[in-house]
Protein backbone atom coordinates (compact mmCIF):
# COMPACT_ATOMS: atom_id res chain seq x y z
CA UNK A 1 0.00 0.00 0.00
CA UNK A 2 1.28 3.26 -0.75
CA UNK A 3 2.63 5.48 2.18
CA UNK A 4 0.23 8.65 1.18
CA UNK A 5 -3.07 6.91 1.41
CA UNK A 6 -3.90 5.84 5.32
CA UNK A 7 -4.70 2.52 6.50
CA UNK A 8 -8.31 2.06 6.31
CA UNK A 9 -9.87 1.35 10.19
CA UNK A 10 -12.47 -1.08 8.86
CA UNK A 11 -10.36 -3.79 7.11
CA UNK A 12 -10.62 -6.37 8.08
CA UNK A 13 -13.88 -7.55 8.32
CA UNK A 14 -15.34 -4.36 6.07
CA UNK A 15 -15.29 -6.46 2.57
CA UNK A 16 -16.21 -3.36 0.31
CA UNK A 17 -12.60 -1.86 -0.83
CA UNK A 18 -10.57 -5.53 -2.16
CA UNK A 19 -8.11 -3.18 -3.80
CA UNK A 20 -7.80 -0.66 -1.14
CA UNK A 21 -4.89 1.05 -1.29
CA UNK A 22 -3.58 -0.27 -4.93
CA UNK A 23 -3.38 2.64 -7.18
CA UNK A 24 -2.74 0.29 -10.59
CA UNK A 25 -5.46 -0.95 -12.67
CA UNK A 26 -5.81 -4.92 -12.02
CA UNK A 27 -4.18 -7.49 -14.07
CA UNK A 28 -7.26 -8.74 -15.83
CA UNK A 29 -8.91 -5.11 -16.40
CA UNK A 30 -5.48 -3.77 -17.64
CA UNK A 31 -5.18 -6.93 -20.55
CA UNK A 32 -8.86 -6.53 -21.44
CA UNK A 33 -8.56 -2.53 -22.08
CA UNK A 34 -5.29 -3.54 -24.26
CA UNK A 35 -7.25 -5.80 -26.27
CA UNK A 36 -10.01 -3.59 -27.05
CA UNK A 37 -7.93 -0.84 -27.74
CA UNK A 38 -5.84 -3.06 -30.04
CA UNK A 39 -9.03 -4.37 -32.21
CA UNK A 40 -10.28 -1.08 -32.33
CA UNK A 41 -6.59 0.47 -33.86
CA UNK A 42 -6.73 2.71 -30.67
CA UNK A 43 -3.91 4.22 -28.72
CA UNK A 44 -4.52 2.80 -24.82
CA UNK A 45 -4.97 6.60 -23.60
CA UNK A 46 -2.80 6.48 -19.74
CA UNK A 47 -5.07 5.81 -16.90
CA UNK A 48 -6.30 9.03 -14.81
CA UNK A 49 -6.17 8.99 -11.66
CA UNK A 50 -8.16 10.83 -8.64
CA UNK A 51 -8.27 11.03 -5.09
CA UNK A 52 -7.24 7.72 -3.78
CA UNK A 53 -9.30 8.74 -0.22
CA UNK A 54 -12.72 10.73 -0.06
CA UNK A 55 -14.11 10.06 -3.68
CA UNK A 56 -17.29 8.06 -3.01
CA UNK A 57 -20.19 10.55 -2.97
CA UNK A 58 -23.38 8.04 -2.68
CA UNK A 59 -23.40 4.63 -0.19
CA UNK A 60 -26.05 2.81 0.73
CA UNK A 61 -25.75 1.73 4.47
CA UNK A 62 -26.98 -1.01 6.15
CA UNK A 63 -29.09 -0.49 9.50
CA UNK A 64 -28.59 -2.92 11.85
CA UNK A 65 -27.75 -3.61 16.01
CA UNK A 66 -29.91 -1.85 18.60
CA UNK A 67 -31.40 1.71 18.68
CA UNK A 68 -29.11 2.14 21.74
CA UNK A 69 -26.33 1.43 19.57
CA UNK A 70 -27.11 1.06 15.97
CA UNK A 71 -24.29 0.01 13.59
CA UNK A 72 -24.08 1.82 9.78
CA UNK A 73 -22.12 -0.32 7.35
CA UNK A 74 -21.62 -3.04 4.85
CA UNK A 75 -22.44 -6.86 5.37
CA UNK A 76 -19.27 -9.22 5.85
CA UNK A 77 -18.48 -11.44 2.93
CA UNK A 78 -21.49 -14.27 2.31
CA UNK A 79 -23.36 -12.69 5.69
CA UNK A 80 -25.74 -10.30 6.96
CA UNK A 81 -22.93 -9.69 9.64
CA UNK A 82 -22.85 -5.90 9.55
CA UNK A 83 -19.77 -4.34 9.88
CA UNK A 84 -19.86 -0.65 11.43
CA UNK A 85 -17.71 1.54 9.41
CA UNK A 86 -18.16 5.11 10.88
CA UNK A 87 -14.75 6.02 9.23
CA UNK A 88 -14.69 5.17 6.05
CA UNK A 89 -12.21 6.75 4.45
CA UNK A 90 -13.39 6.24 0.75
CA UNK A 91 -16.52 8.00 1.45
CA UNK A 92 -16.86 11.46 0.89
CA UNK A 93 -16.55 13.23 4.59
CA UNK A 94 -19.43 14.33 4.18
CA UNK A 95 -21.18 10.87 3.96
CA UNK A 96 -19.33 10.00 7.47
CA UNK A 97 -21.23 13.03 8.78
CA UNK A 98 -24.55 12.19 7.85
CA UNK A 99 -24.10 8.92 9.00
CA UNK A 100 -23.33 10.29 12.24
CA UNK A 101 -26.31 12.32 12.40
CA UNK A 102 -29.04 9.54 11.57
CA UNK A 103 -26.85 7.06 14.24
CA UNK A 104 -27.62 10.14 17.11
CA UNK A 105 -31.53 10.62 15.98
CA UNK A 106 -31.85 6.32 15.99
CA UNK A 107 -30.17 6.72 19.27
CA UNK A 108 -32.59 9.76 20.38
CA UNK A 109 -35.77 8.42 19.21
CA UNK A 110 -35.44 4.97 19.99
CA UNK A 111 -36.09 3.68 16.23
CA UNK A 112 -35.26 0.24 16.24
CA UNK A 113 -33.24 -1.55 13.25
CA UNK A 114 -34.27 -4.32 10.68
CA UNK A 115 -32.85 -7.58 12.09
CA UNK A 116 -33.17 -9.79 9.12
CA UNK A 117 -34.24 -13.94 10.23
CA UNK A 118 -37.41 -12.35 12.40
CA UNK A 119 -38.40 -9.51 9.87
CA UNK A 120 -38.71 -6.90 12.61
CA UNK A 121 -37.29 -3.30 13.20
CA UNK A 122 -38.04 -0.46 11.52
CA UNK A 123 -35.22 1.19 9.46
CA UNK A 124 -33.46 -0.91 7.27
CA UNK A 125 -30.83 0.96 5.22
CA UNK A 126 -30.21 4.91 4.75
CA UNK A 127 -28.90 6.03 1.40
CA UNK A 128 -26.92 9.11 1.23
CA UNK A 129 -25.82 11.33 -1.92
CA UNK A 130 -23.72 14.24 -1.80
CA UNK A 131 -24.46 17.11 -4.19
CA UNK A 132 -21.34 17.79 -5.37
CA UNK A 133 -22.24 21.50 -6.75
CA UNK A 134 -23.84 22.46 -3.11
CA UNK A 135 -22.14 20.13 -0.76
CA UNK A 136 -25.25 19.36 0.76
CA UNK A 137 -26.65 15.52 1.48
CA UNK A 138 -29.34 14.25 0.18
CA UNK A 139 -30.22 11.03 2.62
CA UNK A 140 -33.16 8.46 2.14
CA UNK A 141 -34.98 6.30 5.39
CA UNK A 142 -35.54 2.80 4.22
CA UNK A 143 -38.16 1.66 6.08
CA UNK A 144 -39.78 -1.79 7.11
CA UNK A 145 -43.02 0.13 7.17
CA UNK A 146 -46.21 0.52 5.23
CA UNK A 147 -45.96 4.35 5.12
CA UNK A 148 -43.98 7.23 5.77
CA UNK A 149 -45.16 8.48 9.45
CA UNK A 150 -42.99 5.69 10.55
CA UNK A 151 -40.33 7.57 10.36
CA UNK A 152 -42.07 11.18 11.13
CA UNK A 153 -39.69 11.85 14.67
CA UNK A 154 -36.40 10.15 13.20
CA UNK A 155 -37.13 12.09 10.11
CA UNK A 156 -37.53 15.56 12.43
CA UNK A 157 -34.29 14.30 14.38
CA UNK A 158 -32.45 14.42 11.40
CA UNK A 159 -33.47 17.49 9.80
CA UNK A 160 -32.54 19.12 13.50
CA UNK A 161 -29.30 17.06 13.12
CA UNK A 162 -28.03 17.89 9.96
CA UNK A 163 -29.50 21.36 10.00
CA UNK A 164 -28.77 23.29 6.58
CA UNK A 165 -26.31 20.63 5.55
CA UNK A 166 -29.06 18.61 4.86
CA UNK A 167 -30.27 19.02 0.86
CA UNK A 168 -33.38 16.29 0.70
CA UNK A 169 -35.12 13.88 2.70
CA UNK A 170 -37.18 10.77 1.81
CA UNK A 171 -38.84 8.08 3.12
CA UNK A 172 -38.78 4.49 1.00
CA UNK A 173 -41.10 1.88 2.49
CA UNK A 174 -39.32 -1.87 1.56
CA UNK A 175 -41.45 -4.70 3.74
CA UNK A 176 -40.36 -7.45 1.36
CA UNK A 177 -37.69 -10.66 2.74
CA UNK A 178 -35.68 -10.07 0.40
CA UNK A 179 -31.88 -8.43 0.16
CA UNK A 180 -33.42 -5.28 -2.54
CA UNK A 181 -32.07 -2.93 -0.65
CA UNK A 182 -34.96 -0.23 -2.04
CA UNK A 183 -38.87 -0.53 -2.13
CA UNK A 184 -41.39 1.10 -4.61
CA UNK A 185 -42.92 3.32 -2.22
CA UNK A 186 -41.73 6.50 -1.95
CA UNK A 187 -42.44 10.03 -0.18
CA UNK A 188 -40.47 13.44 -0.02
CA UNK A 189 -40.16 14.48 4.03
CA UNK A 190 -38.44 17.49 3.54
CA UNK A 191 -36.13 20.10 1.38
CA UNK A 192 -35.54 19.22 -2.14
CA UNK A 193 -37.08 16.71 -4.38
CA UNK A 194 -33.59 15.59 -6.09
CA UNK A 195 -29.71 15.74 -6.51
CA UNK A 196 -28.61 18.52 -8.63
CA UNK A 197 -25.84 18.05 -10.73
CA UNK A 198 -24.53 19.83 -13.45
CA UNK A 199 -22.76 17.75 -16.19
CA UNK A 200 -20.79 19.67 -18.88
CA UNK A 201 -23.37 22.10 -19.74
CA UNK A 202 -26.23 20.29 -18.72
CA UNK A 203 -28.39 20.44 -15.38
CA UNK A 204 -29.11 16.75 -14.76
CA UNK A 205 -31.47 15.77 -11.72
CA UNK A 206 -31.58 12.58 -10.00
CA UNK A 207 -34.33 11.50 -7.99
CA UNK A 208 -33.62 9.18 -4.79
CA UNK A 209 -34.44 6.38 -6.90
CA UNK A 210 -32.57 7.20 -10.14
CA UNK A 211 -29.04 5.57 -10.51
CA UNK A 212 -25.83 7.32 -10.05
CA UNK A 213 -22.34 6.99 -10.18
CA UNK A 214 -20.87 6.34 -6.91
CA UNK A 215 -17.65 8.10 -8.21
CA UNK A 216 -19.22 11.43 -8.82
CA UNK A 217 -16.19 12.50 -11.04
CA UNK A 218 -16.45 10.10 -13.31
CA UNK A 219 -19.94 11.98 -14.55
CA UNK A 220 -18.28 14.99 -15.34
CA UNK A 221 -18.01 17.84 -14.28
Amino acid sequence: MSSTIPPCPHRPPCPGCPRYGDTTLAPRTAETLEGLATRAGAALAAVRHGNPTGFRTRARLAVRGRAASPKLGLFQAASHRIVDIPNCPIHDPRINDAARAIRAAIRDTGVAPYADRPHRGLLRYVQIVVERRTGKVHVTLVANAPDPTSVEKLGERVVAGLGDRLGGLWWNGNQERSNAILGHAWHRLHGAAAVHERIGRRDVFYPPGAFGQSHGELSGA
